[in-house]
This record gives C-alpha cells, sequence and structure tokens, in this order.
C-alpha cells in the first residue's frame, strides 16, 4: 500500500511564484496605462477650456485683459496685463504628479489675450508653444496657438 502526501513541492512553488512574476510584469504597464491616458486627456482638456475662458473674458471685459501663466507643475489664469503670483484672483490648477509642462516658449511663459478683439497680445511666431508630457508613458502633446488665440495640440 502506497501513501501519498498532500502537499506541495518546492520545485512547484517556485515555478507558480516564476509564473505569477512573468503574469505581473505583463499587467502592471496595462493597468498604468489607461490611468496615464486619462489624466493626459483629462488635462489636456482642461488646458484648452482655461485658455478659452481667460480668451473669453477679456472679449467681454474692455478694462482688463487675462491670460494665463505656464510652468512645470501648474497653470494659472489671471487678469491683468502681467502675471503676479500674489493676486489673490488667480485661479490656479495644480497637476498630478505624473504629468508636467515644459518646452515653453511663450513670451514670459503667460499667453495674455487683448481686451474686446480676444487676440494674443505680443504674439510672436516660434513663441507659441509649450508641451504637456506624462512620465510614466513618456507621451506628450505639444500646445501650439496662434493670433487669434486657437489653441491646438499635436
Amino acid at each position: 500500500m502506497k501513501i501519498y502526501e498532500k502537499g506541495f513541492t518546492f520545485i512547484e512553488l517556485i515555478l507558480v511564484i516564476s509564473l505569477f512574476s512573468i503574469i505581473f510584469v505583463f499587467i502592471i504597464p496595462s493597468l498604468v496605462r489607461p490611468r496615464s491616458f486619462a489624466d493626459m486627456v483629462s488635462t489636456q482638456e482642461l488646458i484648452y477650456a482655461t485658455v478659452k475662458e481667460a480668451q473669453s473674458l477679456a472679449m467681454t471685459n474692455p478694462q482688463r485683459e487675462y491670460g494665463v501663466h505656464f510652468e512645470q507643475d501648474k497653470f494659472i489664469l489671471f487678469e491683468g496685463s502681467t502675471y503676479s503670483p500674489s493676486d489673490t484672483n488667480n485661479l490656479e490648477t495644480t497637476l498630478t504628479t505624473n504629468l508636467s509642462i515644459g518646452s515653453i516658449s511663450l513670451p514670459t511663459q503667460d499667453i495674455i489675450f487683448s481686451q474686446v478683439s480676444g487676440e494674443v497680445r505680443n504674439y510672436t511666431s516660434g513663441q507659441d508653444s509649450f508641451e504637456l508630457r506624462e512620465s510614466n508613458t513618456n507621451d506628450s502633446k505639444t500646445f501650439t496657438i496662434n493670433r487669434i488665440g486657437t489653441l491646438d495640440a499635436n
């Protein structure tokens, strides 16, 4: 009569752990990518909305200019012809930790809209873009604005 012992051998345990490790390595990037994509898309839409809001405010308020100031970890809707960090009316949007703004090629890191016309004040071709970068996937979008305030992302 043979007695069978129940349990797993050390080799079986190592094989199962190895298989789970391999599966885990392939699944994690698949789980991170949708979140990164969602962060990128929602921030891109928020940048569009903020720029359009600044332009709309400048067009409807003949006494004031409005603009958007860009920094590496945030962008700020501000009132006036220059950005003042101490202004309490600034509307600041902080980016998630995996996103950053870089390659800012704007005069004084600002897009400022002229009163009534809504055109970009002091527009200079070649100084009209910035980049939104996602650090986990290395995806990026380059935003370019034209003289009349149309923002485009590539």
